[in-house]
């Protein structure tokens, strides 16, 4: 009887363990979901502050515009949300390097995402655990083995998100090209709404068709994995 207690109390506490666990790792996605939102709220409000449209407002326009959009910035500066992720030495210098890399390339995104698509593309098929086509950047997907498995999810979450972002300026400024088109050429697959882009892998909208969101089955690249090329 004694050690059917013993049994029923420690099942009991290892579910409560495993339910603890889970409300943990939602923690830390909520806090890390914050973070994005606030990043990218801020850019927004900083996209408004630097926007050309105010050109053609009236000064009292652009006075109230610019007084309101400090203040929302202060406001959202007051939010502070954290997530640290254990990592060694050369985890943590793998994490730098990537994080380098995917800055950069945002930046170069921002200025020409154009010229810079093809790259964007390569990078994010390195981090899916199942490439979308053989555009692949091994040396980015060799640094990114290097991080965590938590900084590859992050790593690809952002590359997914400028992806999308750099998707749409393209679709907006190029002529006659779908929203749709995942490249934002004038390439034949533009006029085939929902087929397969030449050069990236994905379908019209922006994923391949049995992979929704260009997220693989599995979460976290691992050294040793059969890659396409």
């Amino acid at each position: 009887m004694a050690d059917e207690e013993v049994d029923t109390t420690t099942n009991r506490l290892h579910k409560l363990l495993n339910d603890v666990e889970k409300r943990v790792e939602d923690l830390r996605d909520n806090a890390l979901a914050v973070q994005r939102e606030k990043q990218s709220i801020l850019e927004m409000l900083q996209d408004m502050q630097d926007g050309a449209f105010q050109q053609r407002m009236s000064e009292a326009d652009r006075d109230d515009i610019e007084f309101n959009t400090e203040r929302l910035i202060l406001r959202c500066l007051t939010i502070e949300a954290s997530v640290t992720t254990p990592r060694d030495d050369s985890q943590e210098q793998a994490f730098i390097a990537v994080a380098e890399i995917v800055e950069k390339l945002s930046l170069n995104c921002g200025e020409d995402p154009h010229g810079n698509i093809e790259k964007l593309v390569a990078y994010l098929n390195a981090s899916l655990p199942e490439p979308l086509s053989s555009n692949i950047d091994s040396r980015f997907q060799s640094k990114l083995l290097g991080c965590t498995a938590e900084d590859q999810k992050g790593f690809r979450k952002q590359l997914q998100a400028l992806h999308k972002d750099v998707k749409d300026k393209i679709s907006k400024t190029v002529p006659n090209c779908s929203p749709n088109c995942s490249v934002g050429n004038t390439s034949n697959h533009c006029n085939r709404p929902g087929s397969v882009s030449c050069s990236t892998g994905y379908t019209g909208n922006g994923y391949s068709s049995d992979n929704e969101k260009g997220i693989g089955k599995v979460d976290v690249l691992e050294k040793g994995s059969e890659v396409k090329t």
